[in-house]
């Protein structure tokens, strides 16, 4: 018998269901799902699409290692802003690793290895290895007189297929929000308040031809794309083919890693703004953000613990130019400079960018795309634990070897071939091929790709 969980699987419904009151609310959404044969080397870590990869569970290394520290009489000294346990001390320098007795050593490199958990290889077929962008959703608007509308939307992501572990219990465990916002539109623009994308990815989504496939451009290089949930976000008119936004954070305590902090109490803890030029087929923008230092510090320090550094500011600088649908052809390109990803220091820093290209003929389209990700020794996008291939790291040298693919970093590119038909307007099936080569060994993925989308 499956198990299923019904106040769950009825959310969607539960919120739809009041706004579908008002005689201008429209249901729209889009079905999307995919075959996919994915080979991922053991230590492909890089937007992994596939289970298996490397692990390493940080706080059981920091309990195990203090637990060792103080089993040799060590109780901790006065260490850098928000860090108190022993451990801290050897990471930062304060107790210095060569003061430590063989067997003290042995015992926090033993927990090291404990903590560690080794990539493993996956060669399979699933459906939907990663995120297909499947949503169901509701707007509509209201006039509220002298030119003045007020705006709502409410947006519910839904996976179509397993990504539980349990392939016969019918939850797929990842209901997600959209855009989901209310605001006010007039001829002096936009304003909405609630969860919504932020302006840099706003003004370049439309630039990925393999957007929400195994090629996304968020998986392959790995440009950042975020949907803050707390965002006021205001679109200006557009004048000329000229448009402007811009975004604010106000964060209320919570931070991107799902930890409370509450020194993260500003109007603008995070924020965003950027301008697009868009005539006929051709579109130009450019975006900066900003996520500042509370977002990334943990209250109990472990943050600034785990990365050898006190967390600082994270910044990000996009450019896009397109050509699109220039009598069949579509050109785009997309690049991006972040510094202090995840708030690491200066070398935490990663510099993308990709190409893409398409042609119409008739109701199909023949697509490619090459890209590059060329990161700094600390960066760690995917927040896995520690990168001591970080300069400046006080441990660098000792625990590196230790931790093998985390103590490593290398350049990565990707490319992508793809063929897709359209049925009518609204149907669309595809098929694509898409490969990473990442220069660490034993790191590569590639995968193959059958879906089809229905929107409505």
């Amino acid at each position: 018998m499956t198990y299923r969980k019904p106040p769950l699987l009825l959310l969607p419904l539960l919120l739809v269901l009041p706004l579908l009151a008002q005689a201008d609310a429209r249901i729209y959404g889009r079905a999307h799902v995919s075959l996919d044969y994915v080979d991922a080397d053991a230590d492909a870590s890089w937007h992994r699409p596939a289970p298996g990869g490397p692990s390493f569970d940080f706080q059981g290394f920091v309990d195990a290692a203090n637990g060792v520290l103080a089993e040799s009489g060590y109780v901790g000294l006065p260490g850098p802003e928000w860090i108190n346990t022993a451990i801290g001390d050897v990471m930062f320098g304060t107790l210095p690793w060569d003061s430590l007795a063989p067997e003290v050593q042995a015992g926090i490199l033993q927990a090291l290895d404990d903590s560690l958990t080794p990539g493993a290889p996956f060669r399979g077929w699933g459906l939907d290895m990663s995120g297909r962008g499947s949503k169901l959703g509701v707007r509509g608007s209201e006039d509220l007189g002298g030119g003045l509308q007020a705006v709502y939307q409410v947006e519910i992501e839904i996976a179509m297929a397993n990504v539980n572990d349990d392939v016969v219990d019918g939850d797929p465990d990842q209901f997600l929000m959209g855009n989901t916002y209310a605001g006010l539109r007039g001829d002096w623009g936009l304003l909405l308040m609630g969860r919504h994308d932020m302006p840099v990815k706003i003004y370049t989504e439309g630039l990925d031809l393999f957007a929400d496939t195994l090629a996304d451009n968020s998986y392959t290089p790995g440009f950042l794309d975020v949907r803050a949930d707390n965002a006021v976000l205001y679109l200006s008119p557009t004048l000329w083919g000229i448009q402007l936004s811009g975004a604010l954070v106000p964060a209320g305590g919570a931070t991107p890693l799902g930890v409370v902090d509450d020194r993260a109490n500003g109007i603008a803890d995070g924020w965003s703004v950027a301008a697009r030029y868009a005539r006929g087929p051709f579109q130009a923008s450019i975006g900066y953000q900003r996520l500042s230092r509370p977002l990334w510090r943990w209250q109990d320090g472990l943050y600034d613990l785990s990365h050898g550094v006190l967390a600082g500011d994270e910044t990000l600088w996009r450019a896009g130019l397109g050509l699109l649908d220039w009598h069949g052809l579509d050109l785009t390109a997309v690049y991006e400079s972040r510094s202090q990803v995840l708030g690491q220091p200066d070398n935490g820093g990663s510099t993308l960018w990709q190409v893409q290209g398409g042609y119409r003929f008739g109701a199909t389209r023949l697509k490619a795309m090459y890209g590059q990700a060329l990161t700094g020794d600390c960066v760690d996008p995917e927040a896995l634990g520690f990168r001591f291939g970080c300069a400046s790291g006080v441990v660098a040298g000792t625990f590196g070897d230790a931790l093998g693919v985390f103590g490593e970093t290398g350049d990565r590119s990707t490319w992508a071939l793809g063929l897709e038909h359209n049925f009518s307007v609204r149907s669309q099936i595809y098929a694509l091929y898409v490969a990473l080569d990442d220069e660490r060994p034993d790191a590569d993925w590639s995968g193959l790709s059958l879906g089809m989308r229905h929107w409505f």
